[in-house]
C-alpha cells in the first residue's frame, strides 16, 4: 500500500505537468487490465538469475541477487511487484482527484509567493483526501487478499517465508481438508480489513469532514 501510494502520487502530479496526459495514464493502466499470471511469470524471469533485473544490477557492478530464492528477499519482491501492478488504478483516481482542485487556489499561493513544496503540502495533499483515502483503503484491501501473484511467483516459498493469509486459508481448507480452520482465518481477515479500514477513514476524518 504504501509503495503504491507513493509511487501513483508522484506519477499523478508529474502526469498533470506533461503533454498528452492521456496516453502516459493509458500505459501507466497497461498492468491492471494484464493478468496475473502473466504479470506474475513475466516478473518471475525477471528477477531470475540471468533476468533482467540481476542484469541491471551485473551492469552496475553488483553481485546478482537471488530474488525468489531467498527468504530475507522474497516477500519484498513479490510486494513490489504487486505494488506495480495496482499502481495504474490509483493513477487514475489521483489523477482525477487532482484535475477538481481549482486552479484559482494555485494562482493565490503563487501571488502570495509560496513555493513548490508549500504548495503541495498545504493545497495540493489537503484537497485531494477524498482520492487518497480511497487509493489507501483499496490498496489496503488488495494487498491483505493478494493471492494469484504469490501462487504464481512464489507458492508460498521459500520455506514459508511468502505464505500470506489468502494462500494460507487456501492451503488449510483444499490441501489438508480443514475447513474450519480456513473460515476461521477467513473470518480473522475480514475482522482485521474491516478494523484498519475503519482506522483509515477515522485518520482521515479528523482533517476535515470533505474525506
Amino acid at each position: 500500500m504504501v509503495l503504491a501510494l507513493a509511487g501513483s502520487l508522484t506519477v499523478a502530479t508529474c502526469i498533470g505537468n506533461l503533454r498528452f496526459q492521456g496516453l502516459w495514464r493509458t500505459l501507466y493502466f497497461l498492468p491492471i487490465v494484464t493478468t496475473v499470471v502473466a504479470v506474475g511469470n513475466v516478473w518471475k524471469y525477471m528477477y531470475e538469475p540471468g533476468g533482467l533485473v540481476n542484469g541491471v544490477l551485473n551492469a552496475l557492478g553488483l553481485d546478482s541477487v537471488a530474488f525468489l530464492q531467498d527468504p530475507d528477499t522474497a516477500l519484498p519482491s513479490v510486494v513490489v511487484v504487486q505494488a506495480w501492478a495496482s499502481v495504474g488504478t490509483a493513477i487514475l483516481v489521483l489523477t482525477a482527484g487532482l484535475k477538481s482542485i481549482p486552479e484559482s487556489y494555485y494562482e493565490a499561493a503563487a501571488l502570495d509567493g509560496a513555493g513548490p513544496v508549500t504548495v503541495f503540502c498545504r493545497i495540493t495533499l489537503p484537497l485531494l483526501r477524498p482520492s487518497l483515502l480511497l487509493v489507501c483503503v483499496t490498496q489496503l484491501i488488495t494487498g491483505l487478499q493478494s493471492f494469484a501473484l504469490i501462487v504464481v511467483m512464489t507458492r508460498g516459498g521459500p520455506g514459508d517465508a511468502t505464505d500470506v493469509a489468502a494462500l494460507e486459508m487456501y492451503r488449510q481448507a483444499f490441501s489438508y481438508g480443514d475447513w474450519g480452520t480456513a473460515s476461521a482465518a477467513a473470518f480473522v481477515l475480514f475482522a482485521v480489513v474491516l478494523a484498519v479500514t475503519l482506522l483509515q477513514l477515522w485518520i482521515f476524518r479528523r482533517g476535515g469532514e470533505d474525506a
